[in-house]
């Protein structure tokens, strides 16, 4: 099941079934999703767009997720070594990767234990649309109370292509700079990853690799910006 998320809001009620379609690009070119809104407010251009393409949860413990029957099967939405959203549209959502999935018995196992707990209806998925809204048009369906608001998403790439940058800054570290124009030149309000955590278990449970002889590691003695940075001795 595809979850439509604008501006943080769950909007895939509204969301006109088999609408959906995306052309992925090269070339630098920005990613484009287009679908169909039928009910509720009309989206606007700018607004955050996120798309996941999950499931509903029935039960969780430790690092095995049980999904709901009503997850159709065969469709090869979970695999080994996918990366996954638990607990879309809430605030403590997280990433994580899966180690098996078996689809007989709908069952997800996770490479680690997350650190949130999932309950019964929440939601999981794959993330796979990130942007902004560029465009929507009105379209009225035999009446004019019935109106269908088709919208055009364009990915995170075409931010940073929309102004030039033209500001000062002083006494400040570069985080807070990108930070700065991403919310007020650019209005996308989402900060970026200043790198400090606490210690090694902190920066392996948010940056997982994949075929490398070293893990990520913290050093809070020698560094550029904040309280510590983050070194990855990848080879």
């Amino acid at each position: 099941m595809l979850y439509y998320y604008i501006n943080s809001t769950d909007r895939s009620d509204d969301v006109e079934a088999n609408t959906f379609s995306k052309q992925g690009q090269i070339q630098q070119r920005t990613d484009v999703c287009s679908f169909d809104v039928f009910q509720g407010t009309k989206p606007e251009e700018n607004q955050d767009l996120k798309i996941y393409d999950g499931a509903i949860v029935l039960s969780h413990a430790g690092d095995t997720i049980v999904l709901k029957d009503t997850y159709e099967l065969e469709v090869n939405a979970f695999r080994a070594g996918q990366f996954i959203w638990l607990r879309i549209g809430d605030s403590t959502i997280e990433k994580a990767e899966v180690l098996t999935y078996t689809e007989s018995t709908r069952t997800i196992v996770l490479t680690a234990i997350p650190s949130v707990s999932l309950i019964e209806d929440e939601q999981i998925g794959e993330l796979i649309f990130g942007g902004t809204i560029a465009q929507v048009q009105d379209e009225n369906i035999v009446i004019l109370e019935n109106i269908i608001y088709k919208v055009t998403g364009t990915d995170y790439t075409r931010i940073f292509d929309k102004k030039r940058i033209s500001d000062t800054w002083e006494d400040v570290d570069s985080r807070y700079i990108i930070n700065d124009f991403l919310n007020t030149t650019v209005n996308y309000n989402s900060t970026i990853d200043d790198l400090s955590y606490e210690n090694a278990t902190a920066i392996r449970a948010e940056w997982i690799e994949s075929g490398a002889a070293n893990n990520p590691n913290v050093d809070d003695a020698d560094f550029l910006e904040s309280t510590s940075s983050g070194i990855f001795s990848w080879t």
